[in-house]
């Protein structure tokens, strides 16, 4: 069975997790984005990390994409009453799982810990690893103001217009030994179609990561699909932060540790423009659970032959 590692942020990343861990869950490590962590009303929160979690335990909302199915929200409806404003949204049933982390977090241990014991308490077989224990915080620029990503993302709903972006705390993160001994045994890392400004570059912003993931086989699932972002900002944030909206553009962000791009097939003409490696292409449109097992299996078909390559090379 080939060792996966995939590198993922919130729902856009989850659902290609979904369809890997549907094949070979027990080989999979899912490393995910931590810089859009938050606190809400003194508790920790995990947004990346609880998506993947749900998807992985087979409970995540299947409307939403995030949050636990068949949620309730009394605690927010209680909020509201005694005065309060949450643009946040938290349900009753997601805030359990905030309530374990803080805890443990306030007694001293680390998120990757808690995030191992989360996933044994849920029967997830996969391996779920932050990407760093150390906190780390998207900012973005919007109008001469720098703004945390939940609330550029969430409370703005995503509307300023972003002229930067920084990873505060990302120069002295360290990242999660665990994760590094799973790049280094992996046969194929991915990079999920999430938006590389907010989920993965982050983690790619920890250092120890680029240096291994360089040395892999790596495939990169594109976000974009004739143009436009699947979900999320990143059509808006390429056109204000790269100068246009663009598979060129896209893949400039990772650089050169990338091996090979699966894109959709309306893309493909430009992507093998774009791009001198190992270009293919798949429907992206992740709507239902055969269609994210269907990508995951092209996936490893096209790393199969690379990687049989690498071996004998």
């Amino acid at each position: 069975m080939v060792r996966v590692v995939v590198l993922s942020g919130g729902v856009g990343g989850s659902r290609l997790v979904e369809g890997l861990a549907a094949i070979g869950g027990k080989q999979l490590t899912v490393l995910v984005n931590t810089a859009d962590d938050t606190d809400y009303y003194g508790l920790h929160v995990s947004p990346d990390l609880d998506t993947n979690l749900y998807v992985l335990a087979g409970i995540v909302n299947p409307q939403r994409g995030w949050g636990v199915m068949d949620e309730r929200w009394t605690v927010e409806e209680q909020l509201k009453r005694l005065g309060e404003h949450p643009w946040f949204h938290v349900g009753d049933r997601d805030l359990a799982t905030h309530l374990i982390r803080t805890a443990a977090l306030h007694a001293g241990h680390f998120l990757s810990e808690v995030t191992a014991d989360l996933c044994r308490r849920l029967g997830v077989e996969s391996r779920l690893i932050p990407m760093t224990d150390d906190p780390v915080q998207t900012f973005l620029l919007c109008e001469g103001e720098w703004l945390p990503f939940q609330e550029y993302f969430v409370h703005r709903q995503a509307a300023p217009l972003v002229r930067a972006v920084a990873y505060r705390g990302s120069e002295h993160a360290r990242p999660v030994e665990a994760a590094l001994r799973a790049l280094e045994a992996a046969d194929l890392i991915v990079f999920a179609p999430s938006n590389p400004y907010t989920s993965l570059l982050p983690i790619l912003a920890v250092s120890g990561y680029r240096e291994v993931i360089r040395n892999k086989l790596v495939f990169a699932v594109s976000p974009l699909i004739g143009g436009q972002a699947v979900k999320g900002s990143l059509a808006a944030m390429l056109g204000s932060l790269a100068g246009e909206v663009s598979l060129r553009a896209l893949f400039d962000l990772y650089g050169d540790i990338v091996d090979g791009w699966l894109v959709d097939p309306v893309d493909m003409e430009e992507a093998r423009a774009s791009f001198e490696g190992v270009v293919a292409c798949e429907p992206l449109l992740l709507t239902t659970h055969a269609d994210r097992v269907r990508v995951a299996q092209r996936l490893l078909q096209l790393a199969n032959p690379l990687k049989e390559r690498e071996d004998r090379g």
